[in-house]
């Protein structure tokens, strides 16, 4: 359910915070994978694609942000 996507992405955000960037990189994954499968393509999938796209960003992989955050902005 939405809330164990929930739970994972709150503990990337932990992990991400915390400088445990793989960690973290597989738990927004694992949200995502979630919350895709429960077809909920909503603002929580936007969330954790644009903390994602954060991550990213701090390792230096622009690509993998850039990717992440154009579907993020026509979101909204």
């Amino acid at each position: 359910n939405d809330r164990l996507g929930l739970y994972y992405t709150n503990l990337a955000t932990i992990e991400h915070k915390n400088g445990e960037y793989y960690d973290a990189e597989q738990n927004y994954l694992t949200a995502l994978d979630i919350f895709k499968s429960l077809n909920l393509e909503n603002s929580s999938t936007a969330l954790v694609q644009n903390n994602l796209a954060g991550l990213y960003i701090n390792i230096g992989d622009f690509d993998k942000a850039r990717a992440l955050l154009e579907p993020v902005n026509s979101f909204y």
